[in-house]
């Protein structure tokens, strides 16, 4: 039953046709974007709820372009979306 929902599942086939062509040209090492990760998902709500994580999740980049005291902490998740607007805006400008 799995493996006929799968064969009959475009997207699916889509996806993993992608992923193949990835290996198959030596690309282990490639990370995914978050389109590729939210590709996967079925659901609207659950593309949303990852799109809202990848978008103020705070991650070590901010961490470290930005040395916050522990009272202002709660303010990482903020700086995400500025930091990725700016790196965007540099490699626009290049």
């Amino acid at each position: 039953a799995v493996a006929a929902a799968c064969a009959a599942d475009a997207a699916l086939a889509s996806l993993v046709a992608a992923a193949r062509a990835r290996w198959s040209a030596g690309a282990l090492a490639w990370r995914p974007t978050a389109a590729w990760d939210s590709a996967w998902m079925e659901r609207t709500a659950d593309r949303a709820a990852y799109a809202w994580r990848v978008l103020t999740d705070p991650t070590l980049q901010e961490w470290e372009a930005v040395r916050l005291p522990d009272v202002l902490l709660p303010f990482y998740p903020a700086l995400r979306p500025a930091r990725r607007l700016w790196a965007e805006l540099r490699r626009v400008r290049r």
